[in-house]
């Protein structure tokens, strides 16, 4: 809970918005500081370089127009040879839509195991209520996702690891995992 704290966590281009590179060089892949120097001169916000295959790149950056795109690949291509492979849009509307959703879904996950484990327990009163094993329940949840979370953040902060929409659903596997160990 520490690390969430100091360090938060590092939101991916899924929920910021922006824009993914995906190119292949011919030949020998240029060091992350060379490809960061080449782009330099271009307004593309803070670069994430990640190497790819062997010779393969993908730039992550903030949401560009086409022009801007096609004067990316131009950079890259001085003095190799490049060939893309992909080209993503997030607009930083969808990205914020993304995080809406994401929440409500969660809201919406942590009620239904509520209502769940009370119905389930309905006929045991004893020492307490149902709907009072559901908390419960919620408690150890919130135990169990805290772990994943402080290592997302920690790796966040060392490596630059995103969350993005596989890690939401890798956790809410975990949420599930988790509840049905609980119950």
């Amino acid at each position: 809970m520490v690390c969430l704290i100091v360090f938060g966590l590092n939101p991916g281009i899924d929920f910021t918005g922006g824009s993914i590179l995906e190119v292949e060089y011919k030949q020998e892949r240029p060091s992350n500081k060379i490809i960061k120097e080449k782009l330099v001169d271009i307004d593309l916000g803070k670069i994430h370089v990640q190497p790819t295959g062997e010779r393969g790149v993908i730039l992550r950056m903030k949401d560009i127009s086409e022009d801007t795109h096609q004067e990316v690949l131009q950079k890259l291509k001085e003095n190799n040879e490049v060939e893309e492979k992909r080209f993503e849009a997030i607009g930083p509307a969808i990205g914020s839509e993304l995080k809406k959703t994401t929440k409500i879904v969660i809201i919406f996950s942590l009620l239904a195991i509520v209502l769940y484990i009370a119905f389930a327990f309905r006929k045991i009163s004893q020492p307490v209520k149902s709907w009072q094993y559901g908390i419960a329940a919620l408690l150890a949840l919130f135990h169990d996702v805290l772990i994943p979370l402080g290592v997302f953040s920690v790796l966040g902060k060392i490596y630059g690891i995103q969350i993005t929409i596989p890690v939401v659903v890798a956790l809410l596997t975990v949420l599930g995992y988790s509840i049905n160990d609980t119950v």
